[in-house]
């Protein structure tokens, strides 16, 4: 599909990672502007990945005495 912004470039479909959170996502690119658009599929797919990021927590393992602690880090 054409460019809806410049009008001259193809889009192009890519993967790309937004490294402060190490999620990987599809995006589309164009190749004479180099625009980046996602359509809903690939939003949602992103949404999700941000959902499940923030429902995980980050734990500690410590052993007292004969027993192993399981806490999370702040």
């Amino acid at each position: 599909m054409k460019c809806p912004v410049c009008k001259k470039g193809e889009m192009h479909k890519i993967k790309d990672m937004i490294k402060q959170d190490g999620i990987e996502f599809e995006a589309f690119r164009c190749s004479a502007c180099g625009e980046e658009m996602v359509d809903m599929s690939q939003l949602k797919n992103l949404a999700d990945k941000y959902r499940a990021l923030r429902k995980s927590k980050e734990i500690v393992f410590s052993k007292w005495g004969n027993s192993i602690a399981v806490s999370k880090r702040i």
